[in-house]
């Protein structure tokens, strides 16, 4: 019986020290690993996977998540400077780049153009066609602008059937 009692209570401690090699030392790295993600905005650095259980699972879970989370923010960041509808650059970033080219023609002496273009009775196209046959025409109008402008000229959607070029 004590021969069997000492096995039982080494094969415990070698069942706990595999426990804590395996599985508890991996939830600790995991652990830091999601504290230094969340003390940061960085979302490029990945998680290493250890293993195909369940906190490899969660490992790479975390990963897709990461991927997901920086996608979203690149979106973000490109609808901050663009219109979603036609491509083109927003009022912001049009607004800022003029405020740059204020300050390098009162700097150079080099003067510039700013174009405008308002579509004429476009809520008639609404009205009449719909939103979707609107939007198609914003994108096209878009479009045709951009193909003519030089390369170098900013073209930007102000708002509405408004456009900008700089």
């Amino acid at each position: 019986i004590v021969v069997l009692g000492v096995f039982v209570v080494v094969s415990i401690m070698a069942l706990v020290f595999h426990l804590d090699r395996s599985l508890l030392r991996r939830l600790s790295r995991l652990s830091a690993a999601v504290k230094v993600i969340t003390s940061s905005t960085e979302t490029a650095a990945l998680v290493p996977v250890e293993g195909s259980d369940e906190i490899g699972q969660l490992e790479g879970s975390i990963n897709l998540m990461l991927g997901s989370l920086e996608a979203t923010r690149e979106a973000l960041r490109e609808a901050a400077v663009k219109d979603i509808l036609t491509g083109l650059a927003n009022r912001r970033s049009f607004e800022a780049e003029l405020d740059r080219e204020l300050l390098e023609s009162e700097r150079t002496g080099r003067s510039g153009a700013i174009l405008w273009f308002d579509l004429d009775n476009f809520k008639d196209v609404n009205d009449t066609l719909g939103h979707s046959a609107g939007d198609e025409l914003l994108v096209q109008f878009a479009a045709l602008l951009r193909e003519q402008m030089r390369k170098y000229c900013l073209v930007a959607r102000w708002g509405g059937d408004e456009f900008a070029v700089i």
